[in-house]
């Protein structure tokens, strides 16, 4: 049943949510302080890959994650909401539950990998109906819900397996393990300290079009680099044997290399040609400040 939750908890719940990058607490810092609250100082706060918060607030334990790390049995209805449970000391716990729209550049993003023949798949530690509503509104066909930090890592580990090149994209302390164990692997600037470190390639920016632009001009940076090797080695094949045998002037020849060398670094200059424009990080910022409804219930 929906409750009032007192002013001071939620400024505590913030407090400890701030230790965390995860987007939930994220979405919490920012409602207590649209509030006008501020997060409470905590002391010995520490996070726990799959799991959630722990720290103290004036010699009181608190957590804040899932239910069962806050000591409480799963929800009997699955509506589908994003939550977090938070337990202080032998209060009875709350949750705080949260209503997501999708990402403005979500759709566009797995349109444009499915372009290019790429399959996607979600990994996600949330629950069964808000992963499902998600992989449907998007179009993606293979999702997992409820993963933890193994799980993902096994998953990307027994695609690898079967022969397939796993590009892991991920931005928190869950995806740490399977962003090292993916062929290659992106996070966002805005990742945690672990997600950054065992990414090979960071981002700028909260877009997640990098990842489909990423791909796109690494595409293209192939393709030119075969266009310029076979330039140049045709121009070698060509000319060459026309200056040993007297054929050219050494004012010709030279000319001609100039020329060679203009047309590979102009053949180059095309990568940053008909690349689509990222969205400014602070525009994604506000967006995703908005688009977040929290509630809280027992």
């Amino acid at each position: 049943a929906p409750l009032m939750v007192s002013t001071e908890t939620l400024a505590i719940a913030a407090g400890l949510a701030q230790a965390s990058r995860h987007p939930l607490s994220c979405a919490l810092v920012r409602e207590v302080e649209r509030r006008g609250l501020a997060p409470a100082d905590i002391s010995e706060a520490t996070e726990q890959p799959g799991l959630g918060l722990s720290g103290k607030h004036r010699g009181e334990a608190l957590r804040l994650g899932s239910r069962a790390w806050c000591g409480m049995e799963d929800a009997a209805e699955d509506r589908g909401l994003l939550e977090f449970a938070f337990r202080r000391g032998a209060r009875p716990p709350v949750v705080f539950q949260f209503e997501d729209r999708m990402r403005s550049d979500a759709a566009a993003t797995i349109a444009r990998l499915k372009e290019r023949g790429l399959d996607v798949h979600l990994l996600s530690g949330d629950r069964e109906a808000a992963v499902r509503r998600v992989a449907e509104d998007l179009g993606i066909e293979s999702a997992v819900w409820r993963a933890s930090p193994q799980a993902k890592l096994a998953y990307v580990e027994t695609l690898g397996k079967a022969g397939r090149k796993v590009l892991m994209v991920g931005d928190g302390i869950n995806d740490a393990a399977a962003l090292a164990a993916g062929f290659t692997s992106m996070a966002p600037s805005t990742a945690s300290d672990i997600g950054r470190t065992a990414a090979e390639t960071v981002f700028m920016g909260e877009s997640i079009l990098a990842v489909a632009t990423a791909i796109e001009v690494s595409g293209k940076a192939q393709r030119v680099a075969k266009e310029n090797f076979i330039l140049a080695v045709g121009y070698n094949v060509l000319a060459v044997p026309l200056a040993m045998a007297g054929l050219v002037s050494p004012l010709v020849a030279a000319i001609a290399m100039s020329t060679s060398s203009i047309i590979v670094i102009a053949n180059a200059l095309r990568l940053g040609l008909g690349v689509t424009p990222l969205a400014t990080a602070g525009k994604d910022r506000a967006e995703t400040a908005d688009r977040t409804e929290t509630r809280a219930a027992a």
